[in-house]
């Protein structure tokens, strides 16, 4: 039996397709799971002062804004690899799996975590 309480759903896409003009690479959406339950939180799920959830970059890195780190726990065997994109279907909100750890069982089945960045959401008609 897992532990959480899931939050929301989530589909798993995977895949690239051919890099376009500029030689980048543009995610495909080919679908390999829809409706998997999850709990996404913010943070790694340790409560280490050392553990940097958030970061800001500085001017002299030429790129601007903050990149936050979440944790997404899935239910036992779901299909989820490095680099793969979760995308939240009640909120629109899309993670990159940065890593994908599913601990040993020690006791009952054990959840599949992942790291992940939000990378984009679904913009909303605001003036509509």
């Amino acid at each position: 039996m897992t532990v959480f309480i899931p939050s929301t759903r989530v589909s798993v896409q995977r895949g690239y397709l051919a890099a376009n003009e500029y030689g980048d690479e543009l995610p495909a959406n080919t679908t390999v799971e829809t409706g998997v339950p999850a709990a996404i939180s913010e943070g790694l799920g340790t409560t280490g002062a050392s553990q940097h959830t958030q970061r800001t970059f500085e001017p002299t890195e030429m790129r601007g804004g903050v990149v936050e780190t979440y944790t997404v726990r899935l239910r036992p065997g779901t299909d989820v690899r490095e680099e793969d994109r979760l995308v939240d279907e009640r909120t629109g909100a899309v993670y990159q799996a940065l890593a994908v750890y599913t601990p040993p069982n020690l006791v009952g089945l054990v959840d599949t975590r992942v790291v992940a960045r939000r990378v984009a959401a679904t913009s909303q008609a605001v003036n509509a």
